[in-house]
């Protein structure tokens, strides 16, 4: 006996009519008579039972029942049960979760993508590694033909009309994929020109572009190189380096928003920080660099100092002594964390299930925070790849987007229109230093890592007693030109 039900909502609003649809296939060898029955349940309560007339099925025949219900007033979380009984009261069940609501104001989905890759090239041209691309046509996804993390990425954008999201695409991964688009790109002994991996590359990138173009997408800038900026304004600040590493990171910035306005024609207003990084010295660089918004973690915000709530909502970060501000967004690390760390599905059902139940906690926050907005934040590649490929991963991301667009009360945006919707009303004046790494710098130093900013240091100590002699405005016009040695 196998029992398909095919049931197309998680979140189910009091008084509406739903139709639920199954169908049981006979594989015994035998004809066999069932009772199918289904019942909903919220919480510990039966509050739903439907019955269907025994029914004949002959061995190797499949046959299909549907029932339309109506959701009554009880709200809260529950399932939906599809029961058949079978051979002298033997029984088969399968279940879903559900949760019923009350209809208000949604509650309003901002999914946030990192695409990162650091510059993997040597300075003779030649890539150390490849990622930049592989990401691109290299993959074996459920369900997805060809492709790796990023050419699957746009191929759900195509699929579910009503995704809509944030992306953030370094601008050392844009410059890559321009530079390979421009004069192809060396990997060991590959030397790759004008062959598919090179037409997917310009196929990835201008379905980035269309789609930042017209809304579907909001694209983040950053700093070009995925520079770890909090922890790296501590170093330099140790070593009397503070006032040029801030600069650096100023012109860094403003070369990172340059590019992504380059390459994808739109310009930024808000930034990924890095490794969600983040130290109040930021503060000042972002308002010299006209960035609106960045996105933290739950982390910064539960020790962070102000007028706090909750995080289903932005703030204004306000340097007390400035008087400059940013708006912050804070990620619930709980949903983030499920994406990246718990997308290792076994089959596509495994996947639905956990999709459905992602739902469902979703359903527990617009309960609690309706008109509010939920920020899940992560690697945008990694969690469809690490520590190996994870098949059903795209599979589970596309049936989340495909229940929140037939909830009603979940709605999917971009930061920029949620800050339409709503801006912010409360103030923060501190947001603790720290990663997304526990509000530490532990991933980035200790032993080697110690020696190697050592390293760094010391080169780049001259560098800086070189930048103190240069005049300001040949200096401001040295750092515009690409082409010249203290550029690069």
């Amino acid at each position: 006996m196998e029992l398909n039900i095919e049931f197309d909502n998680v979140i189910l609003v009091e008084n509406e009519k739903y139709l639920l649809t199954f169908s049981i296939e006979n594989t015994l060898n035998r004809d066999i008579k069932v009772i199918p029955s289904f019942e909903l349940m919220v919480g510990e309560r039966k509050v739903l039972i439907g019955v269907f007339e025994e029914t004949e099925i002959n061995k190797g025949q499949k046959s299909f029942f549907s029932a339309e219900f109506r959701t009554p007033s009880i709200y809260g979380e529950g399932e939906i049960i599809v029961n058949i009984e079978y051979l002298d009261g033997q029984q088969l069940t399968k279940s879903y979760p559900i949760y019923v609501v009350k209809e208000q104001e949604p509650l309003h989905i901002a999914f946030v993508w990192h695409h990162h890759q650091a510059p993997q090239f040597y300075p003779d041209g030649k890539y150390k590694d490849d990622w930049p691309f592989r990401h691109v046509h290299t993959g074996s996804f459920y369900g997805f033909k060809y492709g790796g993390p990023y050419y699957v990425h746009l191929q759900i954008h195509r699929r579910e009309g009503e995704f809509r999201d944030i992306d953030h695409l370094s601008p050392s991964l844009l410059d890559q994929w321009k530079n390979a688009l421009e004069n192809g790109y060396t990997f060991q002994d590959d030397v790759v020109r004008d062959d598919e991996r090179i037409k997917k590359i310009r196929e990835v990138l201008e379905g980035y572009r269309r789609l930042a173009k017209k809304g579907v997408i909001e694209v983040l800038g950053s700093v070009y190189a995925h520079t770890v900026q909090g922890l790296v304004i501590k170093i330099f600040s140790k070593e009397g380096m503070g006032d040029f590493i801030r600069k650096l990171l100023e012109w860094e910035l403003k070369l990172g928003i340059k590019k992504v306005y380059e390459i994808l024609g739109v310009k930024p207003r808000g930034v990924w920080t890095p490794e969600m990084f983040w130290t109040m010295d930021l503060l000042d660089i972002y308002d010299k660099c006209n960035i609106e918004y960045t996105v933290l973690c739950e982390q910064h915000f539960r020790k962070a100092g102000g007028d706090k709530d909750s995080i289903y909502e932005p703030y204004i970060l306000e340097d007390p002594m400035t008087g400059n501000r940013l708006t912050i967004f804070f990620r619930d690390i709980k949903l983030s964390d499920w994406i990246s760390f718990r997308a290792d599905f076994k089959s596509i059902e495994h996947a639905d299930l956990e999709a459905r139940r992602f739902v469902v906690s979703l359903a527990r926050r617009y309960t609690k925070y309706p008109g509010g907005i939920c920020v899940i934040a992560l690697d945008g590649e990694n969690w469809m790849i690490m520590p190996s490929v994870r098949i059903y991963a795209p599979f589970f991301l596309e049936k989340v987007i495909h229940y929140i667009s037939k909830s009603r009360v979940l709605k999917l945006v971009t930061l920029s229109e949620y800050l339409r919707y709503r801006k912010p009303q409360k103030i923060l004046w501190y947001v603790p230093w720290g990663s997304w790494i526990n509000l530490s710098g532990k991933q980035w130093t200790g032993g080697v890592k110690d020696e190697l900013w050592r390293y760094v240091l010391d080169k780049l100590s001259w560098v800086a007693a070189l930048y103190k002699l240069i005049d300001e405005e040949i200096l401001e016009d040295v750092l515009e030109r690409e082409e010249t040695e203290m550029f690069r």
